[in-house]
């Protein structure tokens, strides 16, 4: 069966067989215990661990393996290198880096909570105030980014998680760049998710921190109203939309919402 596979199959299967390696109860560098697993990204998996030597739990982001070289080892460490210029309480901390078994590593805070498009999906009704105080701090600590340059690039629900059900943290910079070094596409490639990108990055312009505003008002939007304004069945699709079309008013998708 091995010798139908393509290539890139057979990479994919090493690197899974890899990454099983960590597992819950392995010891990380001799100091990270492996709790659980917390999901799978694009540049690899999350996990949950034991700092055994401060003996609290931290998050531990492990690179996919055989991705040492590239564009995923450059976004990871630039995750690091901007995430920890950060100090703000509206976005997780970034603690250290390093390698273990060719597995290249950061630890960062690890927050017990569920992530912003998971509060939303489980609320019974629209708390304007909650919603409101929510977002502000959202900003709040985008700005504390902004004001250093950084723009974020990938502001969406999945990467805001809800620390104790109430304090969001903004996570995953790992597309982040600073505002002058901020084209980051190649050859067409464009970086994020099309349901909350501007205008501007969709046709890989060169952008700054008003990219972050907007994805942050489609952010807004789907607070208030439980969906996105741009929706479709491709990423072309949609992202045609955030170029060419407007949103329908939020309180005509959710009357609940104030004009």
């Amino acid at each position: 069966n091995e010798l139908n596979h393509s290539l890139s199959e057979k990479k994919q299967i090493l690197d899974e067989l890899k990454a099983a390696a960590i597992v819950p109860g392995v010891i990380v560098d001799d100091r990270y215990e492996i709790v659980r697993e917390l999901g799978i990204g694009g540049m690899g998996r999350i996990y949950q661990a034991l700092d055994r030597e401060l003996d609290e739990p931290v998050a531990l982001k492990v690179l996919r393996s055989g991705d040492t070289e590239g564009r995923h080892i450059e976004r990871f460490l630039r995750e690091i290198k901007m995430t920890r210029k950060i100090s703000h309480p509206n976005v997780v901390k970034v603690f250290d880096m390093g390698t273990w078994k060719e597995h290249r590593y950061i630890t960062m805070e690890y927050i017990d909570g569920m992530n912003i498009e998971q509060w939303v999906r489980l609320r019974t009704s629209l708390d304007i105030p909650e919603a409101v105080r929510l977002l502000v701090d959202v900003a709040r600590g985008l700005d504390a980014a902004h004001a250093l340059g950084i723009i974020h690039r990938d502001i969406k629900p999945q990467n805001i998680l809800l620390k104790d059900g109430k304090v969001p943290k903004i996570l995953d910079f790992g597309i982040a760049r600073g505002v002058e070094g901020s084209d980051m596409t190649t050859t067409g490639f464009v970086m994020g998710s099309p349901k909350y990108m501007s205008p501007e990055q969709v046709q890989a312009m060169p952008l700054d921190t008003r990219t972050d505003v907007y994805s942050m008002g489609i952010l807004m939007y789907f607070v208030f109203t439980g969906r996105e304004p741009f929706v479709g069945d491709t990423p072309s699709v949609i992202a045609y939309k955030q170029i060419g079309e407007a949103p329908r008013p939020p309180h005509e998708v959710n009357p609940a919402v104030p004009a």
